[in-house]
């Protein structure tokens, strides 16, 4: 079970960056506290803001529906080298977050960029936890009094959301 984040949490998640690929003649910036990048030509500017936030080979992890699409390939163009990570279902499972973890672990890899709709930035987060956290999912769940095991020890995450609006 992973709980979506909502935005009183994205407080305690240091280095998050959020790509909104809009419609707007300029490429606009802030923080607070998530940075958000977007403007039309807006992911042009994906090279430095992972460079800023030392993402070193992240695991890209993307929707389903995704895989193999021009939109996918677009946006790959400008993550740098990285590991590819789609869930086997349409929404992700408990395994598929386990299964991306290891891949994050064993291929000394630093940062997540999630790529997709809901499912894909869920998961996301889910492997941002995982990976520094080392007790069971059910663990964390604010129904039990996880978020208070939650430490501020997570990788950063830049999201870019391919849901309708969004103009990618």
């Amino acid at each position: 079970h992973v709980r979506e984040t909502n935005v009183e949490d994205m407080a305690i998640l240091p280095s998050y960056a959020l790509f909104a690929v809009g419609t707007s003649m300029s490429v606009t910036s802030f923080a607070y506290p998530t940075r958000l990048v977007f403007g039309l030509g807006s992911l042009e500017s994906l090279p430095d803001v992972r460079e800023s936030m030392d993402l070193i080979r992240p695991v890209v992890v993307c929707d389903r529906e995704l895989r193999g699409t021009s939109t996918l390939q677009r946006i790959l163009h400008f993550t740098g080298p990285h590991l590819l990570f789609t869930p086997t279902e349409a929404h992700a499972r408990e395994k598929d977050l386990l299964d991306a973890a290891e891949l994050y672990v064993t291929e000394s890899c630093y940062g997540i960029i999630a790529i997709g709709g809901t499912a894909a930035l869920a998961l996301a987060k889910g492997i941002r936890l995982k990976v520094t956290h080392p007790l069971s999912l059910t663990d964390y769940d604010s129904e039990v009094g996880g978020e208070a095991r939650i430490t501020r020890d997570l990788p950063p995450l830049i999201a870019i959301p391919t849901l309708p609006g969004s103009s990618i």
